[in-house]
């Protein structure tokens, strides 16, 4: 094959990679509230736009400083919010521990949802990277604008904060 041809295939790839919509997905005991735990249903992402940050516990500190810079901003709650999605299976820590630690951090940032994903499903249906964080950006329509796993650079940063400046009050 040529150089050609592969730039072609990977560019192609990356095009329909950020062109699909996220499958519709219910986390069974997704939400813990109040003690009670409730189902979350993915479909719940339409109508606004929404960053997604799906992460290992053990690798939050990968997001952090995007997270603290995206906590920072001030986007319009009616046209968007923040889903951070934690996978209790790729962690050592106790469930119990974590999610009482994480719904004590979501009062502290702004708009800002938290999620378990108790047996890996979204690394499954939605072709997440397992035990890292992926941090996708998704239209009111639930469309993919942005997927990324791994390390966020300044670079992608940048894209992002690009991506959600219409929703700036």
């Amino acid at each position: 094959m040529n150089f050609k041809k592969i730039i072609f295939t990977v560019t192609l790839l990356g095009a329909v990679l950020n062109a699909f919509n996220l499958s519709s997905v219910i986390l069974k005991d997704g939400v813990k509230i109040h003690g009670k735990s409730y189902d979350w249903d993915s479909s719940q992402l339409k109508g606004k736009a929404h960053t997604i940050l799906y992460m290992d516990p053990d690798k939050r500190k990968e997001v952090m400083s995007f997270l603290n810079a995206l906590n920072s901003k001030n986007y319009k709650s009616s046209k968007y919010s923040t889903v951070a999605i934690v996978n209790l299976e790729a962690t050592w820590l106790p469930n119990s521990i974590l999610i009482s630690k994480l719904n004590s951090k979501e009062k502290e940032l702004k708009n800002t949802e938290f999620v378990f994903d108790r047996d890996k499903t979204l690394v499954k249906k939605w072709s997440l990277k397992d035990d890292d964080s992926n941090v996708i950006i998704v239209n009111k329509r639930g469309k993919v604008l942005f997927k990324k796993s791994g390390n966020l650079c300044k670079s992608d940063m940048n894209k992002i904060f690009n991506i959600l400046s219409k929703y700036e009050n």
